[in-house]
């Protein structure tokens, strides 16, 4: 019966590299992966609140999954400053997570409204090629 040390042993050493090489690279392309998907969900969140302070809310509720109706009036509601609601003056991403299983990433972001600042989290989901804001955490 062959064990592990029977085959790393009995290998010339050509394969024992190419062995190591294969799985260097596959470790490395799921964690440049992992990173590349991180990095999207950051950049969808930060167009979509761009679209938002600016007030261009049909392109805002377009990186929402869902109840865009919901998202976009409050959009509209900071937008015209109805029952007075503030609008979002900055925002920083703090920080993100992406859980690869779930096709998930999560973000806790800094928004300032006047001189008020607060964190909330955000869920974004991957639908098709990009991202999009499924729903607030609270």
């Amino acid at each position: 019966m062959k064990t592990a040390s029977n085959f790393w042993n009995s290998q010339p050493n050509k394969n024992k590299a190419f062995v190591i090489i294969v799985a260097g690279l596959v470790v490395a392309s799921t964690f440049y992966s992992g990173l590349f998907q991180k990095s999207s969900a950051v950049r969808a969140f930060e167009k979509a609140t761009t679209h938002r302070i600016v007030g261009n809310c049909d392109a805002f509720v377009q990186y929402v999954a869902s109840d865009t109706d919901v998202w976009r009036q409050r959009c509209v509601s900071e937008k015209e400053r109805h029952l007075r609601v503030l609008p979002i003056k900055e925002f920083e991403v703090l920080r993100s997570q992406y859980e690869r299983q779930s096709g998930k990433a999560f973000l806790q972001v800094e928004l300032t409204r006047e001189k008020e600042s607060y964190v909330v989290n955000y869920e974004m989901i991957k639908m098709g090629s990009g991202w999009k804001i499924a729903n607030e955490i609270k």
